[in-house]
């Protein structure tokens, strides 16, 4: 399976959250499932937008007291590595989510508990290729993730989040996605799958693919993905670049 494909199916399977009616001291963090309207008839936020400590203060001051917003999601991640979980941790505190992210219950290899349904078991990429999402009979959507913090860093950016923020009613959910040209080269090595690799943008508008070590995801403001046909970056070649920070 591709990662579009990966994609897609996962997308069509997250299941959105309830909304509930908040008291606006109480709304801080979660995403708004209608539109905010002062008493005047003004629009002051869009359906869809988290609130933030700015946000918030905007609509005190429009004397808004009530908002519709969804409720947290039902998605969580099962991690077996220690370390692995405190860095999904901290980039899920990062991005504003408030997940659960747990020891895995189970491994994917050679064990498939009849309790869940698997909607992806392995993509066709790199890093993040042993990512598995599945469903409990609850409807609880889950990730699972094994392997090293690349992996942790490609499966959170370009399907944990967009899943979370699907679940919150989000029309535009991933990461934002441009195409830029190529500050240096890169070689693939053979083998027919898409990389996603870790760059950064530069002050002239290219992109600077980095060293496909586990901490350059961590300091990495861009991921570059790469398509499967594709074995050699040269400068100038214009790359699909998603913006993660």
């Amino acid at each position: 399976m591709s990662p579009s494909e990966a994609q897609a199916y996962i997308m069509g399977n997250v299941k959105k959250t309830e909304e509930i009616l908040l008291s606006l001291g109480k709304s801080l963090g979660f995403y708004l499932s209608r539109p905010v309207i002062s008493e005047d008839g003004e629009m002051v936020l869009e359906k869809g937008e988290r609130i933030d400590g700015r946000k918030l203060f905007l609509m005190k001051r429009k004397n808004v007291k009530e908002v519709w917003v969804h409720r947290k999601p039902r998605i969580f991640v099962g991690i077996e590595n220690d370390h692995l979980r405190q860095i999904l941790l901290l980039l899920s505190v990062e991005e504003g989510f408030e997940i659960g992210i747990s020891k895995a219950d189970f491994f994917i290899t050679g064990y498939k508990p009849q309790r869940v349904k698997f909607l992806v078991s392995g993509v066709d990429q790199d890093p993040a290729s042993n990512l598995a999402v599945f469903t409990y009979e609850s409807g609880v959507m889950g990730f699972f993730v094994d392997g090293s913090i690349s992996d942790a860093v490609v499966s959170a950016y370009i399907y944990i989040f967009p899943a979370l923020r699907s679940s919150f009613g989000s029309s535009d959910p991933y990461p934002k996605k441009m195409y830029l040209p190529s500050a240096n080269t890169y070689k693939k090595g053979l083998g027919g799958r898409s990389l996603f690799l870790p760059a950064r943008i530069t002050e002239d508008s290219l992109v600077e693919i980095l060293d496909k070590e586990d901490e350059s995801y961590l300091i990495c403001d861009a991921l570059v993905h790469i398509p499967p046909d594709v074995y050699k970056i040269n400068e100038e070649d214009e790359l699909e670049v998603y913006l993660i920070r």
